[in-house]
């Protein structure tokens, strides 16, 4: 999933504006009850994609399916199910997609099976399909930040447009250390800082999953940047400061719901990228991790550490799980924008176990309040950053 800074909203969807209504008619007719089961009913429209292991919550729950412990090795592979899971429904799996992202009707834990549900929380198709509406993976999304203008890729098989003249280790290669197949340094807009630390298991589904989908002959556009930023001295000075290659170090003591929270927060949904401030060059300030920044979701990110006054300190967990799974706050509104998008598209097809292994990660982080000014300079950076360290930490 690209980084996503304050532009490149798609255009507003119908289907949002109706899940909404829907969602008030059913509270106001039948409370609280209502308002999840219309949420249910809605999640069941459009055309479905590969299911599995990783299968949507809404589909869980009906099936009766709450899922075992969560085992870290090898990311997704490993989703352990007690006796209760082995009963239900694990098979339907993803909905709401567009056009373009071919069905599987085909259950089991295989890599394609596996490698969709990734393709799902990791934001591939939020960020890559094609924002006026054509082939799923085309891409052409803008990204508007404070350093220019960058275009979203084509990632579908095409050999020429996307990537279907790549191999695994040219997949792998892109995803950890941020080269393409010719040795090309990518620009971060493409969060390989955080990809770098995906199981080589996961990136070998995702891998097997992407060349299943729709070709697209959709041609990438150049990106839109300042003339001294086009050059490739400027992606490796953010390198220097900003890259660190490798997966996640071990923590000791940790049990493996936690380990699978923070793979998930760290690595696969890269949430840092979004809801941590940044330096001058894009570094990411490491010390504040995910305590709010100037130039996120929208123009701003916020505060999701477990800070009383300015995180989710106060939210209970069932206040979290409604946030993820239906975009609603503990207020009663709901999320907009491009936070809308990643709830219908990613978070809401988390796995019952991977919804209960975040939010167990996000409250074991430290509680940071946020730093200074909401808005930001032409930096993208809060005045209360400036005296901070450049030194990417």
């Amino acid at each position: 999933m690209l980084l996503r800074y304050g532009g490149g909203r798609r255009p507003e969807r119908k289907g949002n504006v109706d899940g909404v209504v829907r969602a008030l008619i059913g509270f106001i007719v039948f409370g609280g009850a209502g308002l999840f089961a219309v949420q249910l009913l809605h999640a069941d429209e459009g055309p479905p994609i590969r299911g599995g292991t990783g299968a949507s919550i809404d589909r869980h729950l009906l099936g009766g399916f709450r899922g075992g412990a969560v085992s870290r090795e090898g990311g997704a592979r490993r989703i352990a199910s007690s006796k209760e899971a082995s009963s239900g429904s694990i098979s339907s799996g993803f909905v709401g997609l567009k056009e373009g992202v071919k069905e599987e009707t085909e259950t089991g834990d295989d890599a394609v099976t596996r490698g969709a549900y990734l393709a799902r929380i990791g934001g591939c198709i939020t960020c890559h399909m094609d924002p006026d509406g054509g082939e799923a993976l085309s891409g052409g999304r803008a990204l508007e930040t404070p350093y220019g203008t960058f275009y979203v890729s084509n990632i579908s098989p095409d050999p020429d447009a996307g990537i279907g003249s790549w191999t695994l280790e040219d997949f792998q290669r892109a995803l950890t250390k941020g080269k393409s197949p010719s040795g090309r340094l990518y620009w971060p807009s493409f969060p390989y800082a955080s990809f770098t630390k995906m199981s080589d298991g996961d990136i070998s589904d995702l891998w097997a999953y992407l060349r299943t989908t729709e070709v697209s002959a959709k041609k990438n556009r150049e990106h839109d940047l300042p003339i001294r930023d086009r050059l490739g001295v400027a992606r490796r000075v953010w390198r220097l400061f900003a890259f660190r290659p490798g997966p996640l170090p071990d923590v000791p003591g940790k049990d493996d719901v936690w380990r699978r929270g923070r793979y998930l927060v760290e690595a696969l949904a890269h949430c840092g990228e979004c809801h941590t401030p940044r330096t001058k060059i894009g570094a990411l300030r490491r010390k504040r991790a995910l305590a709010g920044a100037p130039y996120g979701i929208d123009g701003y990110a916020p505060n999701i550490t477990p800070h009383e006054r300015d995180g989710i300190g106060r939210w209970s967990d069932d206040d979290l799980e409604t946030l993820l799974t239906l975009g609603m706050k503990p207020d009663g509104d709901f999320v907009s924008g491009s936070m809308a998008e990643i709830v219908e598209y990613e978070t809401s097809k988390l796995h019952p176990d991977d919804v209960t292994a975040l939010i167990a990660y996000l409250r074991s982080i430290e509680p940071l309040p946020s730093s200074g000014e909401r808005h930001s300079d032409k930096h993208g950076e809060s005045p209360a950053d400036e005296d901070e360290e450049e030194d990417g930490d």
